[in-house]
């Protein structure tokens, strides 16, 4: 497993890639502090003066659900869209239904080139070959 090189981190530590609205994957086997690194993101984004929610991703499947249930996956949406950074914490810990997981698809790829997003993950990455991806592996 690769770890996070110290230019990278510099650059995540001043909220560089959120400023521009990239988004960041943090990948890593369970017990290796992926949500302790985002948090410390997202805390530096808050004293940034940025607005910050963290959620896991088994809830952030939920809510567009019950807000689909309810007929509210408008202003759902919405409010996801004005945080300035969302981490979704745990993608890939638990297997979701695959209508859950396309209203979570587009509530992402809503956010996707607008606003930041970082997601934690147990799953491990490919590369469009199909090979594992190195580079954003921590």
């Amino acid at each position: 497993m690769r770890r996070i090189e110290r230019p990278q981190l510099a650059l995540l530590a001043v909220c560089d890639p959120l400023q521009r609205g990239e988004d960041v994957v943090i990948a890593g086997l369970i017990g290796t502090r992926k949500t302790y690194l985002a948090i410390a993101l997202g805390v530096e984004a808050v004293q940034r003066r940025q607005r910050v929610a963290f959620i896991r991703a088994a809830d952030l499947v939920r809510e567009p659900v019950k807000a689909r249930d309810e007929r509210t996956l408008t202003c759902l949406r919405q409010c996801y869209l004005r945080v300035a950074l969302l981490i979704v914490d745990e993608l890939g810990f638990v297997s979701y239904e695959r209508a859950n997981g396309e209203l979570l698809f587009n509530l992402l790829a809503d956010r996707y080139e607008r606003r930041s997003t970082i997601v934690n993950t147990i799953l491990a990455l490919r590369s469009p070959s199909g090979s594992r991806s190195s580079a954003t592996r921590s």
